[in-house]
């Protein structure tokens, strides 16, 4: 016994040395990387998310305003003044709506800078304009070359507005049809 350190005699069981606990360079840069990975792609499905119920709540809005257009259409129908259905593609369709859609935002062209993801009403073109909320969300059709001859090249890029018009069919319905065609980019 007299080999025994002072230490080792107080301890009935021998004891080893300490090992440090924790993560070495390479666990860390590991977990760090799968980390990342996961955050990614909760990153990439959030976005996903928000474009799709952009596009929803776009498709929405219409399917009300269409409602709407068609009721009010029936309405005068039935009151007799079937005479001023195309007075109907040039009043506001957004006042038979009850409450009106998040994010209409009246007149077009706005007094203000016109708002991402708001909707308005252009009186002077008779449409229904949308704005998207990002700008990348929507595509619309190319335009064609009478269209580019009269553009120039060094103006700044225009936010896409979505542009609706008005029309009556002829089994007392409407419907509010592009101006232009487009297409939802989910990517």
């Amino acid at each position: 016994m007299g080999s025994l350190s002072r230490y080792q005699r107080l301890r009935p069981y021998p004891v080893k040395p300490a090992r440090l606990c924790g993560l070495t360079s390479l666990e860390f840069s590991v977990v760090l990387v799968i980390i990342s990975v996961a955050a990614y792609f909760l990153f990439q499905g959030l976005l996903f998310t928000q474009a799709e119920a952009e596009r929803r709540g776009f498709e929405d809005n219409v399917a009300a305003l269409e409602r709407a257009l068609s009721y009010e259409l029936m309405s005068r129908g039935t009151r007799g003044e079937s005479a001023d259905n195309a007075m109907l593609q040039r009043e506001n369709p957004f006042q038979w709506l009850s409450p009106q859609p998040l994010g209409y935002a009246g007149a077009y062209p706005a007094q203000a800078a016109p708002i991402p993801g708001a909707w308005y009403w252009d009186s002077r073109r008779t449409e229904v304009v949308y704005l998207p909320k990002v700008a990348d969300r929507i595509q619309l059709s190319p335009l064609g070359r009478n269209e580019l001859a009269g553009t120039k090249t060094t103006l700044p890029k225009k936010m896409p507005e979505v542009r609706l018009r008005v029309v009556l069919t002829g089994n007392g319905h409407a419907h509010l049809e592009p101006v232009h065609s487009f297409q939802w980019q989910t990517h």
